[in-house]
């Protein structure tokens, strides 16, 4: 069972070892044909395909891009990427995967009109769920609308106070068009009026501290989330309420840094809100955080090869991560969990030794271990604490446990290496019902036991032991040995399993031994096959 976020996931990491021109990402975007586009600042922008890279930069010539200073990337419904950098808007076609020429009409559509925009001057593009492109230039945010063929059929400006923080953020977060931003520290919708658009504030309790930079608006469920550099807010607007949220030094379930970058919802309708110190993952229930990843890169527990999470994009069940030196940091669906349990010396209630030689799980789920020299345990349901019966306190015969198995009446078997075979209650492990050492006659000891099954067709145990393979038949109680003479009394037996055919497969000296359980003979003996390599049948 999964024991936090990160357990759900295996993390790969992509930098400038695996062809990233760049380790510093500040903003990712999956296209609709799946790739994934970075924009690196100091290494421009690359586009990802899993394997390679297809990099876009001032130096290049079909490539090229105003900088390498690249900070937000949207895409249009035309199949361009409308790309932000630190000198302003680039375009890229990303079908031909080149730029549009700087006197392209889109461009000088732009520059045009009553309030033209400076295109050195953007610092921020996004798209709107109905195919607009949203602009931000100094004092000026602009809607641009398309004709069906991609140009510009209009561009609609307002004009704002001057920022107090350096970006604007804009969202469209509900999909109907109307988008949310943050003038000078007061959070507000951008309606779109025809021929002009115009701002209107969200509500009166989202004015928020002076100078707060905001990073994100997300919508989950009927609340919107709003990161900023001073904490993250959560506002219900069925309420007009705003609660905010901060790091607490005293809380590790706060979150781990004021400083939100970024936000995202998994698949499975979690929030992430990334920071400078890792990322943290919202539970509704306790209404407090997760952290994950605020511990030091070199420590070995680590999640991200860098702590600075400048940007989240998630990709269906996969999240990408971007860092401030860390390059991508690839999340992928984990569907194996890996638990280490050992013995702690130091804790008394830990797994008694490390050797482990026999792991069974009843019908009640509760899972038995067997170590060398260190007894029987029995796991709490946690898997962290264990009651441990050994020789010494006189629940079995030997310290060595090497075969676990129950009866449908509900008693445990356990094989040891040296004392035999010890029949114990299940609910009372302590009691110790039966000692098994030898056959019914004495004739053959069995004290070092390999394998144990519960034959419940014949209702018997199979015992494998170093000397050969035995049948104790729980209506009589005799011990026999099916197998003596005709298959060498199957020695060394290893480990068995019985298929849903009703066949019992071990594993011995001498190969593997296929007995049909469904046709026992009068005599005590069953149908077999003897599965053994032969120097002269490649395929034995």
């Amino acid at each position: 069972m999964s024991q936090g976020f990160a357990d759900d996931y295996n993390t790969r990491y992509i930098t400038i070892h695996e062809g990233l021109p760049h380790n510093f990402v500040d903003d990712i975007h999956r296209d609709s044909k799946g790739f994934i586009w970075m924009a690196l600042n100091g290494g421009g922008v690359a586009r990802y395909d899993g394997h390679d890279f297809v990099t876009f930069g001032p130096s290049s010539s079909l490539r090229k891009i105003k900088s390498i200073f690249a900070t937000t990337l949207s895409e249009d419904k035309f199949n361009r990427l409308w790309t932000v950098t630190d000198r302003g808007l680039d375009i890229i076609d990303m079908e031909k995967l080149s730029t549009l020429a700087e006197d392209d009409p889109i461009f000088a559509k732009l520059e045009q009109g009553d309030n033209p925009i400076d295109i050195s001057k953007i610092d921020f593009a996004t798209s709107d769920k109905n195919g607009n492109m949203w602009l931000h230039a100094d004092t000026i945010i602009a809607k641009v609308s398309f004709n069906d063929d991609g140009s510009i059929d209009r561009v609609a400006t307002l004009t704002h106070d001057p920022l107090n923080v350096s970006v604007l953020k804009i969202k469209d977060i509900e999909g109907n068009g109307t988008l949310w931003t943050s003038i000078n520290s007061e959070i507000m919708n951008i309606e779109d009026q025809g021929a002009t658009i115009t701002l209107k504030p969200v509500a009166d309790c989202l004015k928020l501290d002076p100078h707060t930079y905001v990073s994100d608006f997300i919508a989950k469920g009927d609340n919107v989330w709003i990161s900023t550099d001073l904490g993250l807010y959560r506002y219900d607007p069925s309420a007009n309420m705003v609660k905010r949220y901060v790091y607490n030094p005293a809380d590790p379930k706060s979150l781990s840094q004021n400083f939100i970058t970024d936000l995202d919802i998994t698949a499975d309708k979690r929030l992430i809100a990334s920071t400078l110190r890792g990322i943290n993952i919202y539970n509704p229930i306790n209404d407090n955080f997760e952290r994950v990843g605020d511990m030091p890169q070199y420590d070995p527990r680590a999640v991200f090869n860098n702590n600075f999470i400048n940007c989240v994009e998630v990709d269906s069940d996969r999240i990408w991560f971007g860092t401030e030196g860390g390059g991508l940091n690839k999340f992928v669906p984990r569907n194996i969990y890996i638990t280490d349990i050992f013995h702690d010396p130091n804790r008394a209630s830990s797994l008694s030794d490390n050797p482990v030689n026999s792991i069974y799980e009843d019908v009640d789920g509760t899972v038995w271990i067997g170590t060398v020299e260190g007894g029987l345990n029995r796991a709490h349901s946690d898997m962290k604490s264990f009651d441990h019966f050994t020789a010494e306190n006189g629940a079995i015969t030997h310290n060595s446990v090497s075969a676990i198995t129950a009866d449908r009446d509900g008693r445990l078997w356990v094989g040891t290496w040296g004392g035999g075979l010890n029949v114990i209650d299940r609910k009372n492990p302590s009691h110790r019902i039966e000692t098994i050492n030898a056959t019914d006659d004495g004739s053959l000891p069995i004290g070092y036991i390999g394998a144990l099954a519960y034959d419940s067709i014949n209702n018997g145990i199979w015992i494998g032991s170093n000397l050969g393979l035995y049948f104790r038949d729980l209506n009589t109680g005799r011990i026999t040995e099916p197998f003596k003479g005709a298959a060498d009394g199957v020695p060394g037996t290893i480990g068995t399993a019985i298929d849903k055919k009703g066949h019992l497969w071990v594993g011995s000296l001498t190969g593997v031994y296929d007995i049909v359980l469904n046709e026992r003979k009068p005599d005590g003996t069953f149908t077999y096959r003897h599965i053994s390599h032969k120097l002269n049948d490649p395929k034995s």
